[in-house]
């Protein structure tokens, strides 16, 4: 039972150390690479917890205490890291997709003032989060530029009949109502 608790340790470890890598970005555009190991690592420590738990079973007694609350303290700290990236603490108000060819922009707004967006492609994923304020029928970000480009302005028309975010102009300055929008599929 121990030498399974000490490799779910180990695997717990090695996936959180994947995943900073993941969110931080150390690797760039090679992030795509980690995707492979850290499901294999993921789904792995879901297989060994299984197993201490039928071991433990089968045995009738618990674990070292020291190396449970290293497990306990590693996995909650993935899900911790985690459920901050995604603003699972926070209650969120409107949440919007804009969906093209090629990639995904998921726009999640919060109750605190705080939006979050994941654009998400073939081989990898960025997030971008900042502030934000709401004027009537404007959203306003706080953060320019919104994204790493200019490509969603700072100030963005929200038509809550239509329910959609229109977020790029063209060039005669009128917002594109045709293609460029965020298509909200929660509103509270």
């Amino acid at each position: 039972m121990e030498k399974v608790l000490k490799t779910l340790i180990f695997v717990t470890l090695g996936a959180l150390g994947l995943y900073l890598v993941v969110i931080q970005d150390w690797l760039g555009a090679f992030s795509f690479l980690i995707y492979l190991p850290l499901a294999f690592l993921s789904i792995g420590a879901v297989a060994l917890f299984i197993m201490l738990i039928v071991t433990g079973f089968k045995e009738v007694k618990l674990p070292d205490f020291k190396l449970l609350s290293i497990l306990f303290i590693s996995g909650g700290l993935f899900l911790g890291i985690y459920g901050v990236r995604i603003g699972l603490f926070w209650n969120k108000t409107l949440e919007a997709v804009f969906i093209d060819e090629r990639s995904r922009m998921d726009l999640m707004l919060f109750e605190n003032g705080t939006y979050i967006i994941f654009a998400n492609w073939l081989l990898g994923e960025e997030r971008f989060g900042g502030r934000y304020e709401i004027r009537g029928d404007t959203l306003h970000f706080k953060k320019s530029p919104v994204t790493d480009n200019n490509f969603i302005n700072t100030e963005s028309i929200i038509d809550y009949k239509a329910g959609k975010i229109y977020f790029r102009k063209g060039k005669d300055g009128e917002y594109d109502t045709t293609y460029y929008y965020f298509k909200i599929i929660l509103d509270k």
